[in-house]
């Protein structure tokens, strides 16, 4: 009597224990390079009938970015479902990063579950070299007498080339009076839509990246970029930064050709200054990004401009 009574209260915790919800926390990694997006995802196994609820609390961290949430629903075989949250994250700061919690509400009741750590690594190579101490200096006087040979030497130098200046002062002068001015012609440019592809082929047919020159074909890159936004929106875009150019277009270029942009001298900048070695699938992106927001940018003005507004570019 008491083995089955023992059997009945085995059977019954079974039961009881096969009611509850089967929660799962999960990231698609679980070590990441700062800014990179992991995406995040909670499944939840319950009654078809059962009523699920979310509630994320993240950890008081600026530098920890939880966005982009998303609920899915999916029926499961004998009376069962899947509810399934997934979510982005982004850190900016390195080190093990503590992301925060998941609550899950099952008709009423309150499930926690916490949300797995992650590693963010720096992208920058770490310097192993060592560095050799210094060592003291011998006591040697110093030797001066060098000196009065080169500053001779300079004294002749300049006399030489002051009497090459006046040479060559008269020889153009010359030159000037028997030739007749000959007005200069403006030089005739290609449309900013049509110079950008040129230069950006022209720049993929050199040898910077089978040469590991990755940062110089990315200096080049970027230049062609904001000449292009430069001449399409006439503004100066020599020797401007990133910032700067994202200051003189601001208002001038939809969300999208904006976002794009953002995007692209991100990882410009990234390579540029921070030594990033992006992949060759990084890379084509990249190209590609810049082959997008120009197109957007031409084919818009080249509505803009069949609707009859006058635009001060060439399309």
């Amino acid at each position: 009597m008491r083995k089955k009574a023992l059997i009945i209260v085995f059977l019954f915790s079974l039961f009881a224990i096969a009611r509850e919800p089967n929660i799962t926390v999960s990231l698609t990694k679980y070590k990441c390079s700062i800014g990179d997006k992991i995406t995040a995802e909670v499944k939840v196994v319950t009654d078809s009938k059962a009523k699920v609820e979310f509630d994320i609390e993240k950890n008081e961290d600026k530098d920890i970015v939880v966005e982009n949430y998303k609920t899915e629903t999916k029926k499961l075989p004998e009376d069962m479902k899947l509810t399934t949250l997934t979510f982005t994250v982004q850190s900016f700061k390195l080190g093990d990063i503590s992301i925060g919690k998941v609550k899950v509400k099952v008709d009423g009741k309150e499930y926690e579950k916490e949300i797995p750590k992650i590693t963010v690594q720096s992208i920058l190579p770490e310097n192993k070299k060592k560095i050799n101490p210094l060592k003291p200096q011998a006591s040697i006087k110093p030797d001066y007498s060098y000196l009065k040979r080169y500053v001779k030497y300079a004294l002749i130098a300049i006399l030489i080339l002051i009497i090459l200046y006046f040479l060559l002062k008269k020889l153009i002068e010359k030159i000037k009076g028997r030739e007749k001015k000959v007005e200069e012609k403006p030089e005739i440019l290609e449309s900013p839509c049509i110079e950008i592809k040129k230069l950006t082929s022209s720049l993929l047919g050199r040898t910077y990246l089978k040469e590991g020159r990755v940062k110089e074909f990315f200096v080049e890159l970027s230049e062609i970029a904001k000449r292009f936004l430069g001449r399409v929106f006439d503004f100066d875009y020599e020797s401007k930064t990133s910032e700067e150019i994202f200051e003189l277009i601001n208002g001038k270029v939809k969300i999208e050709e904006e976002s794009l942009i953002k995007d692209f001298f991100e990882i410009c900048d990234l390579v540029k200054f921070a030594k990033y070695l992006p992949e060759q699938s990084e890379i084509n992106r990249t190209v590609n990004t810049l082959y997008q927001f120009a197109d957007l940018i031409c084919k818009r003005l080249k509505l803009e401009e069949e609707k009859g507004e006058e635009k001060d570019v060439q399309v």
